[in-house]
């Protein structure tokens, strides 16, 4: 990311000359007397000369960073701690290199903290995701009512599941299926989908609250 600035910054310059050379040297890309305006346009391409399998890895690790940040932002979001910044997480790692990304993670997922913890085993009350940078922990104590969080869930599951009994039900009837027009036996269908959808991320939230 920095290489790309730097690049970016070149580049940018013979249209916004004063702000540029102003990050140019605020970021450190150039030292006493260089300036932004003397630097020639590079020719070659950024990556010429670099490893392919040290690049491979590398995109690798941020593709396992940005996917892991989303993962923890649904996890906050599915607590209801959606605007919540003050939120710690704690970090199972996968690899000796992620214990390096947890300020990234922190930053991309907008939360208080992530705090690497190799030997975390969680308790009651922690609800938990797993990522491609290792399991991530929530301790909710102090953030939402567990029991309460719990009783909310358990009831949008039980809706759920008496709609799926229902859609069951006329799907079931053989009138039903022979009469109505094929886009609503199509319609009661996608409807039976839906609810089981929502039942899949409902049982994986109660999980969630170990």
């Amino acid at each position: 990311m920095d290489a790309v600035m730097r690049r970016f910054l070149v580049h940018l310059h013979p249209f916004m000359p004063h702000l540029t050379e102003e990050l140019w040297l605020t970021m450190g890309y150039g030292g006493e007397g260089e300036f932004l305006m003397r630097q020639p346009l590079p020719a070659a391409p950024l990556l010429a000369g670099a490893d392919p399998a040290a690049v491979a890895e590398a995109a690798a690790r941020a593709a396992a960073v940005y996917e892991s940040a989303g993962r923890i932002r649904n996890l906050k979001a599915s607590c209801g701690l959606a605007s919540n910044r003050s939120a710690v997480f704690l970090l199972k790692p996968a690899a000796d290199w992620v214990a390096g990304q947890v300020e990234t993670l922190r930053l991309l997922a907008q939360a208080g903290g992530v705090e690497s913890r190799p030997d975390y085993v969680p308790g009651q009350g922690v609800a938990a995701t797993l990522t491609p940078c290792g399991e991530i922990f929530l301790p909710l104590e102090g953030l939402i009512d567990v029991e309460a969080e719990r009783a909310r869930l358990g009831k949008e599951m039980k809706k759920a599941e008496e709609e799926i009994a229902k859609v069951d039900a006329k799907l079931a009837s053989e009138t039903f299926v022979s009469r109505a027009p094929a886009e609503v036996v199509e319609e009661h269908k996608k409807r039976r989908g839906d609810f089981v959808t929502r039942q899949a991320q409902l049982t994986e939230l109660l999980k969630n609250l170990i």
